[in-house]
């Protein structure tokens, strides 16, 4: 059976740190964002990784059931900005 969850994040760091097999991965920025959020690895800035403007969503590309969540980091550069995680886990 597949757990799931739903998170907002605030922050700019690493997704999850507890290590999880996901199934399916959607990132969600907020609309009302000041600035576009960044989705991508450890090394993910204000200038590398899956730009998601405010409002949009990103299905990141990945090994479903093999890649572990806490593979997955968010950089924030508006004040106040977030972004909705919503992942199922095998």
């Amino acid at each position: 059976m597949a757990n799931w969850s739903s998170t907002t994040i605030t922050s700019t760091g690493q997704v999850q740190t507890a290590s999880r097999p996901v199934r399916a991965l959607e990132f969600h920025a907020n609309s009302a964002n000041v600035e576009s959020v960044r989705v991508g690895g450890s090394d993910v800035s204000a200038i590398n990784g899956r730009e998601v403007p405010p409002g949009e969503s990103f299905t990141p590309d990945f090994e479903p059931g093999v890649t572990d969540i806490d593979t997955f980091y968010v950089h924030l550069s508006g004040s106040g900005d977030s972004i909705d995680v919503f992942a199922i886990f095998k």
